[in-house]
């Protein structure tokens, strides 16, 4: 305890907190009378070591990845919520190190009970059919429940950044999130239990074909991706300006990493290869540019900012303190237009006439005028979002924007689906193409002029209390 203490004083905070006597003796008293009662129960030994397996499987994932949700996300809301999170960043403990006392201290005792189930797990996998698969789950088990932690403590800090200081937050949110986020990921575990040995038709680069291993390889990839997330999510808790360069580096990165499953596909060109990832791309950062936006602080104070380093050319200022979303918009609609112009320039052939039916698309003008029709939706709801948090009561900006984009993209286009209004909430691509592009344009007008009158308001209100 002494050189953890020494080496990093927030795991081992964590640790001592985390883990009493009783506790440490509790757990594998508990987990070993359960499988004493599975062995008990069965005369065949294989079939109990097969009992077990699965037993242990979802003991790894109640202790270690539901449980662990919950402590990971308290471990900074509860600090919030007690004051003491302001003392915590005037330690002298930099940004990794209380990034990794949080992930991994804060969890301690659920990886204490969950390694005791993955040891049963590891051990119960030489009596299955396939030990070798059920090995490499083993190592899926240890990647994801990292990855899961460490978006729980990302959410965590992006939660309390915009919080005010006044109200108590609640981790229930996070914990939906992350059975949210544990849901999706057990596809991962779907896809592996349907390895028989032979090959997917989904590969890498026809270099990784096996469905374990493209899970493994998916959650290594993203897993880096989280782990570097939470350590730039500290530092700028911690006061520390960043670049974004590591954003850049992200997408471009994911750019080339899923290529590689696309690029395997059978019947298209390597054009099309390419425009399709360009295509995933520009929807996976458009995806992204609502999240951040809904998710990060938007401080007026730091908007203004923004609007005086760009008078001033200070590039460097702007981008140290521009949201994440801000610069993604610009990125995702590059990509999306690279994606159109690669899409007009490739020959016509089957596979594309497939792909542009499949998303009613009848030629490539109506491809580049939806794309336009896209963004001004986007900015239009970028821009009421914006409106709402520059209100007299922002309190509530955000959660009441989700309502509109449920009531805008959901409700109001299933109760009007027989009516001819549905360019009002989605590119209409199989009706006039003026109109799918002038009603988005006409919204987002609206939206930007009230936007412009709000901020002339507040400008001046500045100016009179001054």
């Amino acid at each position: 305890m002494r050189y953890i203490l020494k080496w990093n004083p927030e795991l081992a905070k964590n640790l001592w907190t985390e883990f009493s006597p009783q506790r440490l003796v509790a757990m594998p008293a508990i987990i070993g009378l359960i499988t004493l009662l599975l062995f008990t129960n069965f005369d065949d030994e294989v079939s109990a070591w097969k009992t077990i397996h699965y037993v242990s499987l979802s003991g790894f994932i109640l202790l270690g990845m539901l449980w662990g949700v919950k402590s990971a996300a308290d471990s900074i809301i509860d600090e919030y919520n007690e004051k003491t999170w302001d003392w915590q960043k005037m330690s002298i403990i930099g940004p990794w190190k209380l990034a990794i006392g949080k992930l991994f201290g804060s969890t301690s005792y659920n990886w204490y009970g969950a390694m005791i189930c993955w040891a049963l797990f590891v051990t119960s996998s030489f009596y299955t059919e396939q030990p070798y698969t059920e090995l490499k789950i083993a190592v899926l088990l240890i990647l994801s429940m990292i990855s899961v932690h460490g978006l729980m403590l990302i959410i965590s800090l992006q939660m309390i950044r915009k919080a005010d200081g006044r109200t108590k937050i609640k981790s229930n949110r996070i914990f939906i999130i992350g059975i949210v986020l544990i849901s999706t990921a057990s596809r991962f575990f779907g896809l592996s239990y349907l390895d028989d040995g032979t090959d997917s038709p989904l590969s890498w680069y026809n270099v990784i074909k096996n469905p374990t291993d493209i899970a493994i390889l998916n959650t290594l990839f993203y897993g880096g991706w989280i782990l570097a997330a939470l350590y730039r999510s500290m530092r700028a808790e911690l006061q520390f300006s960043d670049k974004p360069i590591w954003w850049f580096a992200f997408i471009f990165s994911n750019l080339i990493f899923q290529y590689g499953f696309i690029i395997g596909i059978e019947k298209i060109t390597l054009v099309t290869d390419f425009s399709l990832s360009l295509g995933i791309l520009f929807l996976e950062t458009l995806t992204l540019v609502y999240f951040l936006a809904l998710t990060e602080a938007k401080n007026i104070v730091n908007f203004r900012y923004l609007v005086q380093s760009l008078r001033t050319n200070n590039i460097d200022g702007f981008l140290r303190q521009v949201p994440l979303w801000l610069i993604t918009l610009p990125i995702s609609f590059l990509l999306g237009l690279a994606a159109v112009l690669l899409f007009t320039v490739m020959p016509i052939t089957d596979s594309t006439k497939e792909l542009f039916a499949d998303f009613s698309i009848k030629n490539s003008l109506s491809l580049i005028l939806a794309l336009i029709a896209i963004y001004g939706f986007v900015i239009r709801d970028l821009g009421i979002l914006l409106l709402l948090n520059f209100s007299s009561r922002p309190k509530r900006a955000d959660a009441a924007m989700i309502i509109y984009l449920l009531l805008a993209y959901a409700l109001f286009p299933m109760l009007t689906k027989d009516l001819p209004i549905i360019g009002l909430f989605y590119p209409n691509v199989q009706g006039n193409l003026f109109l799918m592009v002038a009603i988005p344009l006409v919204e987002m007008s609206i939206v930007l002029f009230f936007l412009s009158k709000r901020w002339q308001a507040l400008k001046a209100a500045d100016n009179t209390a001054i």
